[in-house]
């Protein structure tokens, strides 16, 4: 998503959109980042309720995030303000519920990566260790020339996406197969799906 719709105390609708990569982003990653570490010392962090307390606890975090945002935090309703900064509803994940992320990492686009489990398990990935530094390595090998100039216009989930692109455009033939593998293996789950709810509608039990 490039904003976020949220409520004011007021009942007005605010709305905050995803930061530039150069312009606001690097400053407002190192502020929440740190707001994150201090508020999940509390044992019900990713709690709405708790809002009041890390508010009034590490208000100067969300206040000059809030600042690069153009957004007053205090105007929020408190469940908002929690979504936009420390976390949204839970999700499922190896059946167990974690936090989901914030609005606000949704904006910068941050996602879960769940590709990996255990050590030595998934792809190898070539990386500097830091997803920002990545990034602009990223957009220099793509975009040459232009990259200053897209990173000081775009947000950073606009980028990954125009690298995405990149990549698919790059490797057209390879990524259009990877696609169709991908629609196949979700048609036949769903048609063994399909297939299971039949037999279970007639009482009869089957394992494919």
């Amino acid at each position: 998503m490039d904003c976020a719709y949220l409520t004011s105390n007021a009942g007005r609708s605010l709305v905050v959109r995803s930061p530039v990569f150069f312009r606001a982003h690097l400053f407002i990653r190192e502020m929440h980042l740190e707001l994150k570490r201090r508020v999940e010392e509390s044992p019900i962090w990713y709690d709405s309720l708790s809002d009041e307390v890390l508010y009034e606890q590490h208000g100067d975090f969300y206040r000059a995030i809030g600042d690069v945002l153009r957004i007053d935090p205090i105007l929020l309703t408190n469940t908002d303000r929690h979504r936009l900064f420390i976390c949204t509803e839970p999700i499922e994940h190896d059946g167990e519920l974690i936090p989901g992320l914030s609005l606000l990492e949704q904006l910068m686009g941050y996602e879960y990566d769940f590709s990996v489990s255990v050590v030595g398990d998934g792809p190898i990935v070539l990386t500097s260790g830091d997803d920002d530094a990545d990034l602009i390595a990223a957009c220099h090998l793509a975009f040459g020339e232009n990259a200053i100039g897209f990173m000081e216009r775009f947000s950073r989930k606009k980028l990954l996406q125009m690298l995405e692109q990149v990549a698919n455009l790059t490797n057209r033939e390879e990524r259009l197969k990877e696609q169709q593998q991908q629609r196949d293996k979700e048609m036949m789950e769903k048609n063994f799906g399909a297939v299971e709810d039949g037999f279970a509608a007639m009482g009869v039990s089957v394992n494919f």
